[in-house]
């Protein structure tokens, strides 16, 4: 939900007093909102309307949220929305550095500042353009809070600010566009992005570009001199980035926090992995990290690395021996397999007696992981496992296994 109180609002003295009293109180509270709002209510003063009340919270149930990630937020001004919507600050430095040397950097879409912040310790010079008036005030406001003095943010559209400025003085331009319509659904088709990407990839800048995308898009060709990044974080795909004008080659997988990186120029559709005849000869199951399936990638991989597939759609590999550690991948040792069904599996768990800890992981089948858990009832135990629901050459294949990286 929208903020309905201006931005100048919360930056004034009242504003800030009534933020610094609703910080004061959640924490008394322990993160409970419900408790925190009686107990705002209780304690502002008589002529402070609910609504305020409410955003007052919000904005601090952001700031407590983004501190507890790890974000360095203390005095910023936040959204719900705008919290969702920030870039964790290991990748928003990921990006900056692309930058390095940079004399006049445009940012497009610069939310509440988190990776203009990142940007402007890369660039001489950042110029942010925010469509949403609240956020810009907020970024404006953050900004000097970081006590960053060399960005300054713009209200409007870009496609109407991008008009009015010089765009021949920037040699380096960031955009993270808008991928949501006004009811919060994804935008699927990219030349929907607010602004689209088409204006993106044309706009009239010289040196490094970097355009955000949905890390799920899928781009049939890409014009000369760009290249994609896919960027893992944790156990997530959490970012597809277009880049011009770096040193990437055609394909990268970046795990930010892991410190890895992998890239390929080889046509993805080339020769296969090797085909493994049946599950017998898994003896180690090797599941992809997230970005690498995202990238499409995950056959090059396989194939570079020496790991066999049931089939290229299954996107598990799998080996006779254990395979060396590496950030891209997980690996299972096998137990047993067996041509999956509820009561079989129901024998087998009875047997090693795998408690509620086990995991359940499922792969071209239809069967929900959490509804395979609610029937097994899977007892308390000490003893855990991995059970993975895979489907080869369509027939559905139970592995248990040990996660052993």
């Amino acid at each position: 939900m929208p903020l309905n109180h201006s931005a100048e609002f919360w930056t004034s003295a009242r504003g800030a007093a009534l933020l610094q009293l609703a910080d004061e109180i959640l924490e008394r509270c322990k993160g409970d909102t419900a408790a925190a709002a009686i107990t705002l209510r209780r304690n502002a003063d008589d002529d402070e309307k609910p609504a305020t009340l409410s955003e007052a919270l919000e904005i601090s149930a952001a700031r407590a949220k983004a501190n507890s990630l790890e974000l360095a937020t203390d005095g910023w001004l936040l959204s719900k929305q705008s919290l969702e919507q920030s870039t964790h600050p290991a990748i928003a430095a990921t990006h900056a550095r692309r930058f390095n040397g940079v004399g006049n950097l445009l940012e497009i879409c610069s939310g509440a500042g988190f990776d203009t912040a990142a940007l402007a310790q890369a660039a001489a010079g950042v110029t942010g353009i925010e469509a949403d008036t609240m956020l810009a005030t907020f970024a404006r406001h953050n900004l000097a809070t970081a006590g960053i003095t060399n960005a300054a943010i713009e209200a409007g559209r870009a496609e109407d600010v991008c008009r009015r400025l010089d765009m021949a003085r920037f040699d380096g331009l960031w955009a993270d566009p808008s991928r949501r319509d006004a009811h919060g659904r994804r935008i699927m088709n990219p030349a929907y992005y607010k602004p689209s990407l088409p204006f993106l990839m044309n706009l009239n800048v010289t040196g490094v570009r970097g355009i955000k995308v949905s890390p799920a898009l899928s781009l049939a060709s890409l014009p000369g001199g760009w290249s994609r990044e896919w960027i893992g974080f944790g156990r997530e795909c959490r970012e597809q980035v277009l880049w011009y004008g770096t040193d990437l080659q055609s394909h990268c997988v970046n795990l930010v926090d892991r410190g890895a990186s992998w890239s390929t120029t080889a046509d993805v559709a080339a020769t296969d992995p090797p085909e493994l005849t049946g599950p017998a000869q898994a003896a180690y199951l090797v599941e992809p990290h997230p970005a690498l399936i995202a990238s499409g990638m995950v056959c090059a991989f396989f194939r570079e690395a020496g790991i066999a597939m049931f089939d290229r759609e299954l996107l598990v590999g799998a080996t006779p021996s254990q395979p060396p550690f590496s950030p891209f991948y997980s690996v299972f040792q096998q137990i047993s397999h067996f041509p999956y069904s509820l009561k079989q599996l129901r024998v087998e768990l009875g047997e090693l007696n795998w408690g509620k800890r086990t995991e359940i992981k499922k792969r071209l089948v239809d069967d929900d992981p959490d509804r395979v858990r609610a029937k097994l009832k899977l007892p308390d135990s000490d003893k855990f496992g991995v059970v993975y629901l895979v489907g080869i050459h369509r027939k559905k294949t139970a592995f248990l296994a040990e996660r052993i990286s």
